[in-house]
């Protein structure tokens, strides 16, 4: 409990509140939570969900739609874009606004892939490697191959985006062979 106040009952009005501003504009969000005194970290989680939500609606909507639903390498995208912590509150935002469309009688994907991938989604999201603390080398390891600087970032975030397509990658001598490729390519 957290204040006197149930987990349970404090992520329901969380996911509440991210259901009535899930149509504002994300920029305007986190200000009026703020003006309304939400504490900063209810304020920012909120604002978090609706700004990952406003980027991949139209991805996860199209992607839900395809025939048996998005594939576990689009899954750990996804979690990688909204980070593995928000991306229940993304899929959630989605399940629940899709459920309101099929009401209405508009096209939305049905809610048993909706469900197949929130299950999937979620254990893809905390097993497999979804950000840069995942992969199976660092920055060290990296200067081992003349790598320094601004370079370091951006190597590991090429080798995070191989691991998320293909998980099984994500060893080191996997990662090392892959950075010494794109090295050679790069003519460094």
């Amino acid at each position: 409990m957290a204040s006197g106040i149930p987990i349970a009952k404090l992520n329901r009005r969380i996911l509440r509140l991210i259901a009535l501003f899930a149509a504002a504009r994300p920029p305007g969000v986190l200000e009026t939570l703020k003006g309304l005194r939400f504490s900063n970290s209810d304020a920012s989680w909120i604002a978090g969900v609706i700004t990952h939500w406003s980027v991949l609606a139209a991805e996860m909507k199209f992607a839900m739609s395809s025939q048996g639903g998005p594939l576990d390498p689009v899954l750990r995208r996804w979690a990688a874009m909204a980070g593995r912590t928000r991306l229940a509150s993304v899929m959630r935002l989605a399940a629940a606004r899709w459920a309101a469309e099929r009401a209405a009688g508009m096209e939305a994907p049905s809610a048993a892939v909706v469900h197949s991938a929130y299950r999937r989604a979620i254990l893809v999201a905390y097993r497999d490697p979804v950000e840069v603390a995942d992969l199976a080398i660092d920055g060290s390891d990296l200067a081992e191959l003349g790598i320094t600087g601004p370079k370091v970032g951006r190597m590991l975030r090429m080798l995070l985006e191989t691991v998320i397509t293909e998980p099984a990658l994500n060893t080191r001598g996997d990662l090392m062979a892959h950075a010494r490729r794109s090295l050679a390519e790069a003519g460094n």
